[in-house]
């Protein structure tokens, strides 16, 4: 099941970059606020499965250590990211 859902939402996120689907103007949001959360919804969607294979209870990756580094790096770059924009929104950092 992850490997398929990583794949779906990579394949996603490639034609999302490739060719963005149309805008709708609802009268609510500005153009560009709808695309950032298009790009937003695929991010969050890919660090939560990033998030859920850095986990080994999860998912064995241990015939796979070049994987498993990769999305243990990638999970770890996002923590941080996310940590450091919440200290600088509190003024912590």
């Amino acid at each position: 099941m992850w490997p398929r859902a990583l794949r779906e939402c990579v394949a996603e996120d490639e034609r999302f970059r490739r060719t963005p689907p149309p805008l709708v103007d609802d009268g609510l949001h500005d153009l560009a606020y709808q695309r950032q959360q298009q790009e937003a919804d695929i991010v969050h969607r890919l660090l939560g499965l990033i998030g859920y294979a850095a986990n080994p209870r999860n998912i064995n990756l241990t015939d796979l250590p070049d994987l498993a580094d990769a999305i243990f790096d990638i999970h770890n770059d996002s923590q941080q990211a996310a940590s450091g924009r919440r200290g600088a929104s509190t003024g912590d950092a």
